[in-house]
C-alpha cells in the first residue's frame, strides 16, 4: 500500500498556520497613543488514519478543529501597560460559532483531500495491475 502524498497533509499544516488570536479577533487595533491587543485561548486538535489490508482493500478518515475563547485585551498608553477581562457573555458565544464554522470548513477540505489522496492511489495500483 502506497503511503499517502504531502499534500493530505496540507489542510492540516495550514489550520495550524492559519489558528491563532488575530485570525479570530483581528490585529491590535491603535488609535492615537493608544493600543489594544486582543488575549484569547487559543486550541486545536486534529487526527486522521489510513490503512488497508494486504487485498489492497482500505479506507481512511480524519477530522479535526480548533477553539478559540476571548479572555480579554491588553491596552497599552503613555500611562502604562493594563489587562482586562472580557465578560461579554454574546462575544464569547459569537465567538465560539464563527469557530465552529471554521472549524467545519477545515473538516470538508481535509476528507475532500484525503478522498482525493485515496482515489489516486487506488487509481494508481489499479493501472499497475
Amino acid at each position: 500500500m502506497e503511503p499517502l502524498p504531502d499534500s493530505a497533509l496540507d489542510p492540516i499544516k495550514q489550520m495550524i498556520d492559519d489558528l491563532d488570536v488575530t485570525s479570530v479577533f483581528g490585529e491590535p487595533s491603535v488609535e492615537g497613543e493608544t493600543t489594544v491587543i486582543p488575549v484569547a485561548d487559543v486550541m486545536y486538535g486534529y487526527g486522521y488514519g489510513y490503512g488497508g489490508s494486504a487485498e489492497g482493500e482500505g479506507g481512511g478518515g480524519g477530522g479535526g478543529g480548533g477553539k478559540a475563547t476571548p479572555r480579554g485585551y491588553i491596552e497599552v498608553t503613555s500611562d502604562g501597560v493594563s489587562y482586562k477581562a472580557t465578560e461579554n457573555e454574546t462575544l464569547i458565544a459569537l465567538a465560539g460559532i464563527l469557530t465552529g464554522v471554521w472549524s467545519i470548513f477545515w473538516l470538508a477540505i481535509t476528507v475532500m483531500t484525503v478522498a482525493k489522496a485515496v482515489a489516486k492511489v487506488r487509481t494508481a495500483e489499479v493501472t499497475q495491475e
